[in-house]
């Protein structure tokens, strides 16, 4: 799967350099996402008029990859809205992006303790058997907000359930994602050929229900975080 890549920060060179080298990333990933997609099509001059501008107003963050997934979506609300939509966003999902990708470090050792509790079977195939490292599909999944793993109008509907949820939205989605494609992922016998299909998973039709069963699960998920939050700190304060 790609790779997504950060611009390099403000304060490494100029603002007036920093901001030409995100705005020529912006204008490469704006013209692959969903590649051929009518709708999106008529997007991209938007979307990228939204992602510059807010590389603009915010150097310290400028562009990551990914990013021009969620210009989509607000871009497909309205030209009107689109900017501020955006911003409102950002503010949510900011750590996602942010250097190091905190949001991401946080979920890669939280989902495989929620896997093997919604699915043992699947988890155990994967992490065990299979020996699957988070770290080659949660990236790709995550910082496009799983445009990667979905279909545009899912994409659509995804966003606003993740920006309002945060760390256990993401992490339940996963779920939800991976085990309504568990009889795929369990017939294959190879962690080679299961990253193949994970990348390819936006081909396939999307999970049925898909958000129902996001917000149906997002309660426990979100307590188990808490919960192992919780006894993180009390590890450390002891």
């Amino acid at each position: 799967s790609p790779s997504f890549e950060r611009c390099k920060p403000a304060q490494d060179f100029g603002v007036d350099d920093k901001f030409r080298d995100d705005a020529k990333v912006i204008a490469r990933d704006v013209a692959r996402i969903y590649a051929g997609h009518e709708h999106v099509d008529q997007l991209r001059l938007e979307m990228a008029a939204v992602l510059r501008g807010y590389a603009r107003r915010h150097p310290e963050l400028g562009y990551t990859q990914g990013m021009c997934f969620l210009a989509l979506v607000t871009c497909s609300k309205g030209k009107d809205l689109a900017e501020q939509l955006f911003e409102d966003y950002m503010t949510s999902l900011k750590l996602l992006w942010s250097p190091d990708f905190p949001l991401i470090q946080q979920g890669i050792p939280l989902l495989p303790g929620l896997l093997d509790k919604a699915d043992m079977q699947l988890s155990y195939h994967l992490f065990h058997t299979l020996g699957l490292n988070l770290t080659a599909v949660l990236p790709t999944a995550w910082l496009s907000m799983f445009g990667k793993w979905l279909p545009f109008q899912q994409l659509l509907e995804i966003v606003p359930f993740l920006a309002a949820s945060g760390l256990p939205g993401f992490l339940a989605a996963t779920i939800v994602i991976l085990t309504s494609f568990r009889s795929d992922l369990l017939d294959h016998q190879s962690v080679e050929d299961v990253l193949i299909f994970i990348a390819a998973l936006r081909k396939s039709p999307a999970p049925a229900n898909l958000m129902f069963l996001c917000r149906q699960i997002l309660p426990g998920v979100r307590e188990e975080v808490r919960n192992r939050f919780l006894a993180k700190n009390v590890r450390l304060n002891a």
